[in-house]
């Protein structure tokens, strides 16, 4: 049977060139499938719910079969005597109340994707195309294919239903039933929940996005940074500075080294006698420490401080996580995980990552719901990809879910640190 009802489901991303439904995108998206276990618990919630509804039917059931079967064929005579009269209002109950659930569970799978049981297992239901709510038709026809089967095979005529998840082909535990109304169960608590729009807008987004490069970092220009600088070398006799005419090639600029100390400089002309070498520069001390690499002239720091939006800060000097409440993988050595509270519920336990290497601070999503965001100090907004080293310039906010930090130069005075510094302007 064709997995598409409508014909505006066709346009959606996620299917193949037939229009059936692609697994790998659900995946892409962080959609899990509902295990075998939490759909049978669900149904079991759902079919206990339904026998204690039945009760008051059951009794009355009987209660007039037990009074029949005392009077005789009468039933005429037996309803003069009252001795069924409490056993039909039982009975009226019961098909009222079963009849009543029965329809409060069709509007709540169609239109909502839940039922009673699926809601409390954390069981979405949702369109396998479009990842929307089932739509109160479809529940229905899947409803009536199910209780026809267990009408013309009693009681086992519901097995092959129940069962037919475990069979399925693209492994994502769709049965029968599943296939007849077009729709798939999904696990909301352990994967994305389909029915938070904005999750799933995100979601789309990433994985719709092209593969982000790398942004290819200048070299320091600052002095001492390796990169060849400018070093006059002799003047031409109309007075401008060049480079000399070497071997080399003309123009071609040399990297520039003082001669030993009391040699002569063969590129200029001899000093008048009495001139004297310049003294040797002092030793410094012995108790000088020695310079530390984070130190060195041109080195990116491996020290940042986040300003965060109420205020606080935190000092980071090596690889950490961010989140509700951040855990390490097995075998990851974390220096700093950073609990952040957000009233607006939208921080993953374990947001991003954040560390450092050569080119200073960088920051990673980990497939947060709602993913994470770097704001530069012109306004431009980037999307940090998933599991990649995005670096972080300077001055730049990140915003993780609800909340939101700066990340700074590294500052030993805490008191230089703005409390809440502003958004459009860059810190150094």
């Amino acid at each position: 049977m064709s997995e598409t009802f409508d014909p505006e489901e066709d346009a959606v991303p996620g299917l193949k060139p037939n229009g059936a439904p692609d697994p790998a995108y659900a995946a892409a998206l962080g959609l899990i499938a509902a295990s075998p276990g939490k759909r049978s618990l669900a149904f079991g919630i759902d079919a206990a719910i339904a026998a204690v509804l039945l009760l008051p039917a059951f009794i009355g059931a009987f209660g007039v079969l037990g009074a029949v079967i005392d009077v005789g064929i009468d039933g005429a005579a037996a309803i003069d005597q009252g001795s069924v009269l409490v056993p039909l209002i039982l009975f009226a109950v019961g098909e009222f109340l079963i009849s009543a659930y029965y329809i409060v569970q069709l509007l709540l799978h169609g239109f909502r994707g839940i039922t009673i049981g699926k809601a409390i297992c954390g069981i979405r239901s949702v369109r396998v195309t479009t990842f929307a709510r089932p739509g109160f038709w479809r529940v229905v026809l899947r409803a009536v294919v199910f209780y026809a089967g267990c009408v013309i095979v009693p009681v086992l005529g519901a097995i092959p239903f129940l069962l037919s998840p475990l069979w399925d082909y693209e492994k994502r535990g769709r049965g029968w039933l599943d296939r007849i109304g077009g729709n798939w169960l999904v696990d909301a608590r352990r994967g994305l929940d389909p029915f938070d729009a904005k999750a799933l807008r995100l979601a789309r987004k990433r994985v719709a996005a092209p593969p982000k490069v790398e942004p290819t970092r200048l070299p320091s220009l600052a002095t001492g940074a390796g990169v060849p600088t400018f070093v006059p070398d002799t003047r031409s006799s109309s007075a401008v500075i060049g480079t000399g005419d070497r071997a080399e090639g003309i123009g071609a600029a040399q990297p520039w080294s003082p001669p030993p100390i009391g040699a002569s400089d063969p590129t200029h002309a001899p000093q008048p006698t009495g001139t004297r070498s310049a003294p040797p520069p002092p030793a410094p001390p012995a108790s000088a420490p020695a310079p530390s690499p984070q130190s060195a002239p041109g080195a990116p720091p491996a020290t940042a401080t986040f300003v965060f939006d109420d205020g606080a800060t935190m000092t980071v000097t090596g690889a950490g996580l961010l989140g509700r409440n951040p855990h390490p993988r097995d075998g990851e050595n974390m220096q700093h995980l950073i609990p952040v509270t957000d009233d607006r519920l939208q921080i993953s336990k374990t947001h991003a990552e954040f560390g450092f290497d050569a080119s200073g601070l960088w920051i990673s999503d980990r497939s947060s719901v709602n993913g994470t965001q770097i704001r530069t100090s012109n306004g431009a907004r980037v999307e940090v990809p998933v599991g990649e080293h995005y670096p972080v310039v300077w001055g730049s906010v990140v915003e993780v879910g609800g909340r939101s930090f700066r990340v700074v130069r590294h500052v030993t005075d805490a008191a230089e640190l703005p409390s809440r510094p502003p958004h459009n302007q860059e810190v150094e």
